[in-house]
């Protein structure tokens, strides 16, 4: 799905992956390698997502080190556009494979998270339990 709106696979892998590991740093080589990409087109995507200001980049030592920029003016916009294209992509699996779910109480609750569950900047869930 959201193929269609980024025209980069490798683009939507990495926000994908940095994303939902907010809290972490990532170097070239290991971002590549998670996301199964050679790290020419890791560094390209890279250098694009920074320049648009969403991702933040650091030296350490000789290692340039990427993370998510939360900071961005659309970064729970985004998140939750992430969010929603998994929960279709997921359902739409899960429908092909066990066409009668309705009757599945955790499947409901699974399917509705994105309505009872909105995610702050850190991804940590405003409402309590």
């Amino acid at each position: 799905m959201l193929e269609r709106l980024f025209t980069s696979t490798t683009r939507i892998k990495i926000l994908r992956l940095l994303m939902f590991n907010s809290d972490k740093w990532y170097y070239l080589r290991e971002l590549a390698r998670k996301i199964k990409t050679t790290p020419t087109y890791v560094k390209k995507e890279l250098d694009n997502l920074t320049e648009a200001g969403f991702i933040n980049k650091k030296r350490k030592g000789n290692l340039i080190l990427f993370h998510i920029n939360q900071d961005s003016p659309i970064f729970n916009e985004l998140r939750e556009l992430f969010i929603k294209s998994d929960y279709i992509l997921f359902k739409q699996m899960y429908e092909k494979t066990a066409p009668d779910i309705s009757n599945l109480t955790e499947f409901n609750y699974f399917f509705n998270f994105p309505e009872k569950l909105r995610k702050t900047k850190r991804g940590v869930s405003d409402e309590k339990e």
